[in-house]
């Protein structure tokens, strides 16, 4: 039997490459994975682009490093949040739990803008085909009963859709409500916690 030997790169350095030869998206989709799953750290990022400091592409780095977080949980997430960054957008929260000013507990979504009370989901359709354990009609329901609770405690949701026309209506919606409603987020009597910033400013 034939050995063969494969070299591949650290998943740290594939995502800065992706980054530099592709797209800000794939890398940012590729550095999320990796600092999930713990593959790689903030850390071996930063030493990375310093010693690709005169590379091609140096500056989509930076960015690249910016964005990168662990906690998109798919890898439209990380491909909305590069679209957001790229709009100039509100730095949003990413994992947000809400709870009412009571405390009860609302829903856990995707990203969360706090001075505009806006909640965004990424509608991906695993949901509603089975994929997670749930029949599509019981997802539906949940999800109505979720949107209508935060209606109800004074924050707007924002629903993006898989398509190339879905992100560009849902992009298009957010920016209504940033320009419509900018410190919403002052009056709406919620509570919340999340796994974090969308990106870091520096």
């Amino acid at each position: 039997m034939a050995h063969i030997e494969l070299r591949v790169t650290r998943p740290a350095l594939t995502g800065l490459d992706l980054a530099r030869w592709h797209s800000l998206e794939c890398g940012v989709m590729a550095l999320d994975y990796a600092l999930r799953t713990r593959t790689a750290t903030h850390s071996e990022i930063r030493t990375l682009i310093r010693q690709l400091r005169h590379s091609s592409g140096s500056a989509t780095l930076r960015n690249a490093m910016l964005l990168a977080t662990p906690h998109s949980e798919s890898p439209m997430e990380s491909v909305l949040k590069v679209k957001m960054w790229r709009r100039g957008y509100e730095r949003p929260l990413q994992q947000a739990k809400i709870y009412d000013f009571h405390g009860r507990f609302l829903g856990r979504v995707d990203f969360y803008f706090p001075l505009a009370a806006l909640v965004v989901e990424y509608d991906g359709q695993g949901k509603y085909t089975g994929q997670f354990g749930h029949s599509g009609a019981a997802e539906r329901t949940s999800e109505y009963e979720r949107q209508r609770a935060l209606h109800n405690a004074g924050l707007a949701v924002v629903r993006v859709g898989l398509s190339v026309e879905g992100l560009q209506e849902g992009l298009e919606k957010i920016a209504r409500r940033q320009k419509q409603a900018p410190n919403a987020g002052q009056h709406a009597d919620v509570k919340i916690q999340a796994a974090g910033y969308a990106w870091r400013e520096c």
